[in-house]
């Protein structure tokens, strides 16, 4: 038995086909990862809008909150290519604001990482050892 299901995700509305239920449920599921997003984790605005950029082979995509400019960034499974939101930095720590950033905020980030001071060597060599 097939089945045609249009559902509301967020405010967006999609239609999904499906030999039977598993299968529909299968193809909404990405969906509501990406559009159940209600409003924006800074400023709590309900104006977003989705965002897909490409950088030499990479695609990223995003939701971005048309007020204060954040956004949601999505990842992306290695198997299927679905999306997910990102909602954890790449030490499994939580990401204020419930995942939602900014880029300048990254950027201050990513050149914190960059130019703290190195570890201090430690020298293991000990003359006396010869």
């Amino acid at each position: 038995m097939s089945a045609r299901v249009k559902a509301k995700v967020g405010s967006t509305v999609v239609e999904v086909e499906g030999a039977g239920i598993k299968d529909v449920i299968q193809a909404l599921s990405p969906y509501y990862d990406v559009f159940s997003e209600k409003e924006c984790g800074k400023c709590g605005s309900q104006e977003l809008g989705v965002n897909h950029r490409k950088a030499k082979t990479f695609d990223f995509y995003s939701l971005k909150c048309l007020s204060c400019g954040y956004r949601l960034d999505f990842g992306q499974h290695q198997e299927g290519g679905t999306l997910f939101p990102k909602r954890k930095d790449k030490d499994k720590n939580p990401i204020e604001n419930n995942g939602w950033v900014h880029w300048q905020d990254r950027q201050e980030d990513q050149a914190q990482t960059t130019y703290d001071q190195p570890p201090q060597a430690q020298n293991t060599y000990d003359p006396n050892d010869f």
